[in-house]
């Protein structure tokens, strides 16, 4: 026979675990009559089945309120990770309009910049023009 530990509970001094016998696996916490012959003939059938019903309906209701307190846990995470999604939603917006901002201002600025070119190659061009017109050509 073998007994071990499965789970431990975080909240109180629970725990669960497995009886390994020749005759199968025996999970705990488990109503288990034991006794001698004579001990467990004393318990009438009526008993010991209004007993394992009573603590059949509190394990459901313990479960049922694991069951709740998972479920809130799991909500709870998801409406975390929402909120973060929306946060990164947002950062990831303000990024890229920075961006396209920095990236229209280089345009400008190179459009400028080439009109100063024109601009400057022209003044250029027309000084040469009254240049020669100076030199009497």
């Amino acid at each position: 026979m073998e007994f071990t530990i499965d789970a431990i509970s975080k909240d109180c001094n629970a725990r669960a675990g497995t009886i390994k016998t020749f005759h199968g696996d025996i999970l705990t916490p488990i109503f288990m009559p034991v006794g001698t012959v004579g001990s467990v003939k004393a318990v009438h059938a009526r008993e010991l089945k209004e007993d394992i019903n009573n603590i059949t309906e509190d394990v459901k209701e313990g479960a049922h309120e694991a069951s709740k307190k998972v479920e809130s846990t799991v909500k709870d995470a998801t409406t975390k990770a929402e909120e973060k999604a929306q946060e990164v939603k947002k950062e990831i917006s303000k990024t890229s309009k920075s961006a396209k901002d920095n990236f229209d201002n280089l345009e400008n600025s190179i459009k400028e910049a080439e009109q100063k070119k024109e601009i400057s190659t022209e003044s250029r061009s027309h000084k040469g023009k009254f240049d020669n017109l100076n030199s009497g050509n």
